[in-house]
């Protein structure tokens, strides 16, 4: 997360802390929503923004915060600190010369525009918390999902938009196009060490459970790439070492095992693939295992390894599903208002 940087930007530095905080919240969603956390992926959709992940970084950095300030419009925060220091310096002279403090019209004005800039603040952290709830809202591992929305009684209160016009058939992602991406299976192969050393390591599927004609699995049946059971699911092919995976919903005691949705559950998953792989490896295929276990190191996980850089690359190239939106600008803007 980034909202422990120390690094702080001059305009973040200026930001009162609950401002700011709520502005890191909101840069992380958008990080997340950008999907620049999975910059090692090469691949489709994930290659387009690895390469726009550079200016996408500047703009949250950089250009992000003085374009929300400039469109809040309010006292800057380095303008509340010169007034509260000006009215304390005001108050010391005044006490100084024994003068009236309280009804002194410099000390009225300077405490009005101080609290008009303290006012300020608080609607900047405010507009950040908003923001951020918004998008956390709709925003639902890489997709931007209509929701209905209840009333406290629990009837549902808005369900269509509605312009004036006749009421027509609608459903929920009618202005989507839903793209599968779990049906192909295609073996992944990579190559580790140099020269002589190199050795060729190929993914396989063993076993696959899936939906039929583009259907979304509900959330109950999710599949998840799991390392098949039995002697065969790590062995030597040749020159080559086979890894074959099951991509199946999993068991009450593996979902026990592997807690979480989506993405984050796959993660844990894959985990335990990779402690697998590498335990299958410490009775056959040794010089695999060098190789495999050599470090690939990220900023956020410092400890992977070649053999989990793969499996995450391997599993997240065949198992996002996402949507289309025909208007994706104007969906927002109509959920926002």
């Amino acid at each position: 997360m980034n909202a422990s940087r120390t690094d702080l930007s001059a305009g973040e530095a200026g930001q009162a802390p609950e401002s700011r905080e709520n502005f890191e919240r909101l840069k992380d969603i958008l990080r997340e929503m950008f999907q620049l956390d999975r910059g090692d992926l090469d691949f489709g959709l994930y290659r387009i923004m690895k390469m726009k992940a550079a200016e996408i970084e500047a703009f949250l950095d950089t250009d992000l915060l003085p374009q929300a300030k400039a469109a809040l419009a309010g006292v800057a925060d380095d303008d509340r600190a010169r007034l509260e220091a000006e009215l304390d310096d005001t108050i010391r002279q005044l006490t100084e010369l024994k003068a009236p403090v309280e009804e002194n019209e410099k000390i009225l004005g300077l405490r009005a525009r101080l609290a008009e800039a303290k006012a300020d603040a608080a609607a900047e952290a405010d507009v950040y918390n908003h923001l951020a709830n918004f998008f956390d809202r709709y925003y639902d591992e890489g997709d931007f999902m209509p929701l209905r929305r209840y009333t406290s009684g629990g009837n549902s209160t808005y369900l269509l938009p509605y312009d004036g016009e006749e009421v027509k058939l609608h459903w929920a992602n009618a202005d989507q196009y839903y793209v599968k991406t779990t049906e192909n299976y295609a073996s992944y192969a990579f190559t580790v060490g140099d020269g002589e050393a190199a050795r060729r390591v190929r993914f396989e599927i063993a076993a696959a459970d899936n939906e039929k004609d583009n259907i979304k699995e509900s959330s109950e049946k999710q599949r998840r790439f799991v390392l098949a059971d039995g002697e065969d699911a790590v062995v030597p092919d040749g020159d080559d070492l086979v890894v074959r995976f099951e991509h199946r919903p999993l068991s009450d005691a593996e979902k026990r095992r592997w807690p979480g949705n989506g993405a984050k559950q796959q993660e844990r998953v894959n985990e335990s693939s990779a402690v697998g792989v590498l335990g299958a490896l410490e009775t056959r295929g040794q010089e695999f295992r060098a190789l495999l276990a050599a470090p690939a190191p990220t900023e956020t996980n410092p400890d992977r390894t070649v053999l989990a850089q793969h499996i995450d690359r391997y599993t997240a190239k065949n198992s996002f599903d996402y949507f289309i939106h025909k208007d994706r600008g104007g969906f927002l803007r109509r959920e926002l208002d």
